[in-house]
C-alpha cells in the first residue's frame, strides 16, 4: 500500500515519491526536470509530451529505488516538494499557459473542431501568420482563435478569393483555405470599414482606393489596418466569423499566442 501511494504521488508530481522514500536529491532532480518540461510548453507542445514521459520514467525509477531502499522515509520533505510542485503548476497555469478548446470549424484544416490548444499568455506581439487567441471585440464574453494576416500599418484586401497584404499576393499556406462562399473584401458595391457598433472605442481602419486601371481580380480597394491592432482571418474562410465582420482586434484584446494542439489524434505545434 505504501508503494502504491508513492507511485500515485509520483505520477501526479514527479519527485515527491523519491523524496518521501528518502532519495531527496534524486526526487528534487525529477521535480525540477518536470517543472522545466512543463514550462517549455509555453514554446512547444512537445514540452507537455516530455513532461508526461518524465512522469513515467520517474515512476519506474521510484519502483527500482523502493526495491533497494537504504534510507528512511521523509514524509515532511515529501510534503514540501509536493507543495512546491503544486505552486509551480498553478503559477504556470495562471501566468504563462492556458488550455483553449476549439468549438468551430473556422480554423480548419489547421485546427479541427474539438481540438484542445495551448495558449502562451506571455507571447510577444504577433507577427503576420501567427495564430492568436483574443477577446472578440463585439462579444466581450467570447474568446476566438484566428490567424493574424495583417498588423498595424498594413493594407489588406480580398479579391477573387485571393488575399493581398500590402499589395502583394499572400501565397497559399499562409492564410489558407479557398474563399468560395464569401464576397470580396472590402466590398466594392457597398464599401465600409467593419467595426462593432457596441464598441465605440474600437479603432476603425481607413479604406483607400488603388489607382487604376485594374482588372476585376486586381487589388483596387484596401483597408489600412490601424496602429496597435491586427486583422485576423480564419483559415477556413467560408466558415469563419472574423475581422471582415467585427473589424480589427486591438493588441490589448489579445489573450496570447497559440503554441500547439495537445489533442492526441492531432498533436503538434502550430505554425
Amino acid at each position: 500500500m505504501f508503494l502504491l501511494v508513492l507511485v500515485i504521488s509520483t505520477l501526479v508530481f514527479p519527485g515527491v515519491g523519491h523524496v518521501t522514500l528518502g532519495r531527496t536529491w534524486r526526487g528534487c532532480a525529477f521535480a525540477a526536470l518536470a517543472f522545466i518540461a512543463l514550462a517549455t510548453t509555453a514554446f512547444s507542445v512537445f514540452g507537455l509530451a516530455a513532461w508526461l514521459a518524465l512522469r513515467g520514467v520517474a515512476t519506474l525509477d521510484l519502483i527500482w529505488c523502493a526495491r533497494v531502499r537504504e534510507t528512511r522515509a521523509s514524509y515532511l520533505v515529501g510534503l514540501g516538494v509536493a507543495a512546491a510542485s503544486v505552486l509551480g503548476m498553478v503559477a504556470l497555469r495562471l501566468v504563462v499557459i492556458v488550455p483553449f478548446g476549439v468549438p468551430s470549424a473556422s480554423m480548419e484544416p489547421t485546427v479541427l473542431p474539438g481540438d484542445s490548444v495551448i495558449v502562451n499568455l506571455r507571447a510577444r506581439p504577433p507577427a503576420r501568420g501567427a495564430i492568436v487567441a483574443f477577446v472578440q471585440p463585439c462579444e466581450r464574453d467570447h474568446t476566438y482563435l484566428k490567424r493574424v494576416v495583417a498588423i498595424g500599418g498594413d493594407t489588406v484586401e480580398l479579391r477573387c478569393h485571393v488575399l493581398h497584404v500590402n499589395g502583394a499576393l499572400v501565397p497559399p499556406g499562409a492564410a489558407l483555405t479557398g474563399d468560395t462562399d464569401r464576397g470580396d473584401f472590402p466590398s466594392l458595391t457597398l464599401p465600409f470599414s467593419p467595426h462593432c457598433s457596441n464598441a465605440p472605442a474600437q479603432p476603425t481602419g481607413k479604406l483607400v482606393a488603388a489607382p487604376g486601371p485594374h482588372g476585376p481580380c486586381d487589388p483596387q480597394l484596401h483597408l489600412v489596418v490601424p496602429p496597435d491592432t491586427v486583422f485576423v482571418l480564419g483559415d477556413n474562410r467560408p466558415a469563419s466569423h472574423d475581422s471582415r465582420e467585427f473589424g480589427v482586434v486591438p493588441l490589448d484584446d489579445l489573450v496570447g499566442g497559440a503554441v500547439g494542439i495537445y489533442t492526441p489524434a492531432h498533436f503538434g505545434d502550430l505554425r
